[in-house]
């Protein structure tokens, strides 16, 4: 399933994250449950979109895109997990459970984005080859 994805089709689920991000940091009270699952379902769908089989096949200029976008969006979902009025309802059903699905959720974002930060890195990639190669691990 996930090997016959498109990277428009990612960049779209990507850039719907990202939308959704900044539209639950404005939202209040049911706007703002409803936009919190929204959130949380669409990344829940892109992080399992993004495996490492599909990040390995992206050009290095759809990575950097892709990078950027990840970022922006990881950024506004930490800091929207750290507000003080999130935290609150942290505590009160039915918050509880879509804020923890995007706590865990943007965790994961933050290693996807880890990795493609690294994979894109020259110095990491040469680190990697010598290591490999010292090991006699054939590449």
């Amino acid at each position: 399933m996930t090997s016959s994805v498109t990277f428009e089709e990612i960049e779209r689920n990507a850039e719907r994250v990202l939308g959704y991000a900044l539209l639950t940091k404005t939202a209040q009270g049911i706007a703002f449950l409803w936009r919190l699952a929204f959130v949380s379902w669409n990344l829940d769908i892109l992080i399992k979109v993004l495996s490492p089989s599909v990040l390995e096949n992206l050009s290095d200029q759809q990575a950097d895109e892709l990078t950027d976008m990840l970022r922006e969006a990881y950024v506004l979902l930490v800091d929207f997990c750290k507000l003080p009025s999130v935290m609150r309802l942290s505590h009160i059903p039915p918050f509880r459970h879509w804020i923890g699905r995007l706590r865990e959720s943007t965790e994961e974002l933050g290693e996807i984005l880890d990795d493609l930060t690294l994979s894109s890195d020259p110095n990491f990639k040469e680190l990697v080859g010598r290591s490999i190669k010292s090991l006699g691990i054939p590449a």
